[in-house]
C-alpha cells in the first residue's frame, strides 16, 4: 500500500510466496520506486525515450526437448537470480532480443524500430502492446531506467 502526497496513492496485492532467494527489501524498496517512475511515463511517447538496462540479476532459462535429432526449445522464462521467486514469466524470442539490447545505452524507441520490422507488425497497432508487455518487465524490477 502506498499513501504519498507527492504521488498517486494505490493499493496492490500478489499471491504468497512460494519461495524467496535470499532478502527482498531491497527489492521491495525498488518496486516502489518502479511504480513511482511508471506513473511519471504514462504515455507511451514518454516511455519510448526513456533508457533502460536488464536488471544483473536477470536468468533466462530455456526448455526444449528432441526433435528429429535436434533440441527444439518450446519456452523461456525470464527470472530473477535473487528476491521473489515469483517475479518470473514466459518470454517469446522478441522480447529475449529486446531485453538484452537494454544496456542502458539507447532509448527504446531505437530498439523498437527493429522489433517492428522483423513482427512485420503495423508500428500505430504493435507500440501500445509493446509498450504493455515493457511496462510489466518495468514493474517487475526486470528493466531498471537508466
Amino acid at each position: 500500500m502506498r499513501r504519498s502526497s507527492s504521488h498517486k496513492n494505490w493499493f496492490r496485492v500478489e499471491d504468497g510466496l512460494d519461495t524467496m532467494f535470499g532478502p527482498c527489501g531491497e527489492q521491495i524498496e525498488a518496486g516502489f520506486a518502479l511504480l513511482d517512475f511508471l506513473e511519471t511515463v504514462s504515455d507511451d511517447s514518454q516511455l519510448l525515450k526513456r533508457r533502460f538496462r536488464l536488471l544483473p540479476d536477470a536468468r533466462l532459462a530455456q526448455l526444449s526437448r528432441p526433435v528429429e535429432g535436434t533440441w527444439r526449445q518450446i519456452t523461456s522464462e525470464l527470472m530473477r537470480e535473487r528476491g521473489f521467486a515469483q517475479h518470473r514469466g514466459t518470454v517469446d524470442p522478441y522480447v529475449e532480443r529486446l531485453l538484452i539490447e537494454c544496456d542502458g545505452t539507447r532509448e527504446l524507441n531505437t530498439l523498437l524500430d527493429p522489433l517492428v520490422t522483423s513482427l512485420e507488425a503495423d508500428k500505430a497497432k504493435a507500440i501500445p502492446l509493446i509498450c504493455g508487455i515493457l511496462r510489466g518487465l518495468i514493474q517487475r524490477g526486470f528493466l531498471i531506467p537508466s
